[in-house]
């Protein structure tokens, strides 16, 4: 983010560059702006002052090179990156069977081990940016509670919008919740 940021507060009327349409919702319930653009293009947007910041993992201090046009780091843990491998089932069934199980060994071993490589991928981009003398913010319990009570209902809200599509809200939830404590 370019700019200090140690409040809250201080990011209400803020340009955040906006990864996708949930995190529109979260920036809007904080009282920032929403600015949809694809990263490719973030560097140059913060550059010249079009966006104050975005929302992303740490990572991207390094793969970005925001770390170039960044002087503030708020670290708020709710970032999260799924992977989803989707295949044609007619391919897929002509995999030998030998193989398929193969692949799905690799696919049960993946969450763990990409898991792993993210969090160090975290650890030295938040090095780098201590490094840097970037000033990385961890809002006081106050303004996590007041963050928290302005975008936690909009989980609730997204939940009833999949429910009333008819699809399985709530379960896909909880199966997040699941598999976030499972591979914390």
């Amino acid at each position: 983010m370019k700019g200090n940021a140690d409040e809250l507060s201080e990011l209400r009327g803020l340009q955040l560059r906006s990864p996708g349409p949930i995190y529109n919702d979260v920036i809007e319930e904080i009282g920032a702006v929403a600015v949809t653009l694809p990263v490719s293009d973030l560097y140059d947007s913060m550059d010249r002052g079009i966006v104050t910041g975005s929302f992303m993992a740490p990572s991207a201090l390094i793969s970005f090179r925001l770390i170039e046009v960044t002087d503030t780091v708020i670290e708020l843990d709710l970032y999260t990156t799924p992977f989803i491998f989707f295949m044609n089932i007619d391919r897929w069934n002509g995999i030998a069977p030998q193989d398929q199980e193969a692949i799905m060994a690799l696919l049960d071993a993946f969450p763990e081990k990409i898991g792993k490589q993210y969090d160090e991928e975290i650890k030295h981009a938040m090095a780098l940016a201590e490094e840097e003398g970037l000033n990385i913010v961890r809002f006081s319990d106050e303004d996590l509670a007041a963050f928290h009570e302005a975008v936690d209902p909009l989980v609730q809200g997204w939940i009833a919008e999949l429910e009333a599509a008819g699809k399985p809200g709530q379960e896909l939830y909880e199966l997040v919740l699941q598999y976030a404590d499972q591979y914390e």
